[in-house]
Parts: C-alpha cells; structure tokens; sequence
C-alpha cells in the first residue's frame, strides 16, 4: 500500500511540473525572461542614500520610487530583495533576480545589459568639515574608501598613490571618515550632497568623473530590456520624473 500511495504521490509532481513546463513555453516576449509573470524580481543595495537605504525596515528612495513607477509603466509587481552590492551581478546572471537596481552606472567590465540611463551622475569626495583636503588634486596619496565594485572604487584606484579600502557599506564607510580612519569616501554625486550636507562632512566642488545611471538585466534578456527602456523614455517624460528628481533634491 505504500508503495502504491508512493508511485501516485511521484505521479502526481511529475503531471504538475510537466503542468508548470508546458505553462512557461506559453509565455512570449519579456515574461518568458522574467522568474514570475507579473512580478518584477530587483536585486538593491540599501546604503545608499538618497537613492536606495532603510527608514526602519522600509525601503525607500530615489531608485525605489523610480523602479515602482517603471513597473507601474509595464503593468507588473516589483519584489525587492536586498542583497550587497557587489554581488548584485552575480545573482543576475545566476537568476536569482530578474533586474539590479542600485546606482549601477556603464562598465564594460561587468557582463550585464545596461538600460538606457535615467540619471546623470557623477562621483565625487566627501572629506570631513575640519579637513584641509580642498580638490581631487589633493586626495593624490591619500586613505580612501568606495564601494568594492562600483565605479567608485574604479575612479579611487585612478588617484595616484591613494590607498584604497572597502568598508562592508557606505554606512560604515562615513563612519569610518568622521572616525578620522579615511581621509575621503569616493561615491555618487547624490549620496555626497546628502552626506555633505551634514555637519562633520563637506563634498568637494570638483568631480571626479561624470557618468549616468541605469537599470542592469541579464544578458540575453533582450525583450525585457526593450520593455524597461520602453518605460524608462516614457517616465523620463512626464511630470512625475520631475517631482521624484524633486522629492529626493537631486537636482
């Protein structure tokens, strides 16, 4: 009897994967890449404020309320999951996720699908209010800290003889410059106007280099990136982008 009421039980997963199999090969255009029609599945790195942090156990930012409007856009749900940010890429191309969206800015280097940009950027210093660090040309030799794998980290390993060290988040990070550990944090034009607005920090005038923001996807993933570009060029376009630019003092 058992092995009776075994062979069904077998029977009856292998009809509903087979059920689930023939349901997938249904599905065309931008769903056949996505983990759960209906559902955009996004990856963020939430130390990064204005753009992505925490507000207790609430997500909330720049790059939040934009990838909301995005699917809003699209007509589907998004699932964040957080994750560090350097390994936001990997989960891509292993399909734990379906997009990354955590101030990524273009690097040939990384083996993912950029959208089209939905913000201008930059990286730029922040150093301590008290220091007397004054322009890019005085970091040379200097204690730095970035993100490990952002475009920060790219344009902190460019200063000549600066000593570079990564923090587990730009969190730590700050706090490691008020701590006088690091003379400067390397990070995005948003994230130092929001740091140096505050009373033991101050973000230099010059950049470092200019860049822009976009969505990441999985290579492959052709009929996605198409839909999120889609979107991107019709929100970049209305009001609304404009009041989210306003909203978060990005301006």
């Amino acid at each position: 009897m058992k092995k009776i009421i075994l062979i069904t039980l077998c029977l009856v997963l292998l009809f509903a994967v087979a059920c689930n199999s023939k349901q997938d090969t249904n599905l065309t255009g931008y769903e056949a890449e996505i983990q759960k029609p209906g559902t955009l599945v996004v990856g963020t790195s939430p130390d990064y404020p204005p753009f992505e942090s925490l507000d207790g156990e609430e997500l909330v930012g720049f790059d939040i309320d934009f990838m909301n409007a995005i699917a809003e856009k699209i007509g589907v749900e998004v699932d964040f999951r957080q994750q560090d940010f350097s390994i936001i890429i990997s989960s891509l191309q292993s399909g734990q996720i379906d997009l990354g969206v955590s101030g990524f800015t273009y690097d040939p280097k990384r083996d993912v699908l950029f959208s089209t940009p939905y913000y201008m950027s930059a990286q730029v210093a922040v150093v301590r209010a008290d220091s007397d660090i004054t322009t890019i040309e005085d970091l040379k030799g200097k204690k730095l800290t970035a993100g490990l794998g952002t475009t920060g980290d790219e344009a902190a390993k460019n200063i000549e003889d600066a000593e570079v060290v990564y923090p587990d988040d730009y969190l730590v990070g700050f706090e490691m410059l008020k701590n006088g550990q690091v003379d400067a944090v390397i990070c995005d034009l948003g994230v130092g106007k929001e740091y140096g607005s505050m009373e033991n920090f101050k973000m230099l005038d010059e950049y470092i280099q200019k860049e822009e923001m976009s969505i990441i996807i999985k290579k492959g993933n052709e009929e996605l990136l198409k839909t999120v570009n889609n979107a991107i060029e019709e929100f970049k376009n209305s009001e609304e982008y404009t009041k989210l630019i306003e909203k978060w003092e990005l301006e």
